[in-house]
């Protein structure tokens, strides 16, 4: 995938996920997705449960099929969960 490819993908996924569903979903360069949550405490008992439900949604909204799609192999695709709350934050 060239830098051209990537961007034109990273603008297709973006618009997509913001028109829908009003959050972000950054992908960087041609191998890493990271989603960012601020855990809901009505919602999520931990942040663990906020990270893992970001997991989650990348998995169910499948962004990772987009950069296959494109040619990057499966291993090659690092995905994120990032979950906030003040200042503490858990990656997954």
């Amino acid at each position: 995938m060239d830098l051209l490819d990537a961007s034109v993908a990273l603008k297709r996924l973006s618009n997509f996920h913001c028109r829908y569903y009003g959050k972000k979903v950054i992908i960087l360069l041609d191998a890493f997705i990271l989603e960012f949550k601020v855990r809901d405490p009505q919602e999520e008992n931990t942040l663990l449960d906020t990270a893992k439900d970001a997991l989650r949604q990348i998995k169910e909204m499948r962004y990772a099929a987009l950069l296959e799609e494109k040619g990057i192999a499966g291993d090659r695709i690092w995905c994120y969960g990032f979950a906030f709350e003040g200042k503490k934050v858990l990656i997954l």
